[in-house]
């Protein structure tokens, strides 16, 4: 979920490039590590932080 609102361009790109860090990855990590993940690769490509920042886990 997200904390404030974010564009539907951001939000499908954020969550698409979560979802393949978190399903396609061969590693076996776990939602909090793919969140992780795909958020350091949204700084590094200097993406607008209203673009990722809002995103966190919600339950187990």
């Amino acid at each position: 979920m997200t904390l404030t609102p974010v564009g539907y361009a951001s939000s499908r790109n954020f969550m698409e490039t979560f979802y393949d860090k978190w399903l396609s990855s061969e590693q076996n990590i776990s939602p909090a590590e793919a969140l992780h993940q795909t958020r350091l690769q949204f700084i590094r490509d200097k993406k607008p932080t209203k673009d990722w920042a809002p995103f966190v886990l919600v339950g187990k």
